[in-house]
């Protein structure tokens, strides 16, 4: 993880923080159905998250079809989940 040289302690901390906060969120609230609107939301806040990675390991020339192929199934947990709410 050569981008993770480039970055503080503290900030991958926070990054980790947000990426298990956020997945939390994205399984929790829709399987207890404790509020599932925070699901897509998760969802989102993830894929902001994977965007920022792809922006990251693009200027680094490295591999970005990872964070590019969860940032597509996010949006598609945010469409999907928004569909099903009513």
């Amino acid at each position: 993880m050569g981008y993770a040289a480039d970055r503080s302690v503290a900030e991958m901390k926070w990054i980790g923080l947000a990426e298990v906060l956020g997945a939390l969120g994205l399984v929790l609230p829709w399987l207890l159905g404790i509020v599932p609107v925070l699901t897509p939301l998760a969802a989102l806040g993830l894929a902001a998250t994977m965007g920022g990675a792809i922006m990251i390991h693009y200027r680094r020339n490295e591999p970005v079809a990872v964070p590019a192929v969860l940032l597509t199934l996010l949006l598609f947990v945010v469409v999907g989940r928004l569909a099903f709410m009513d």
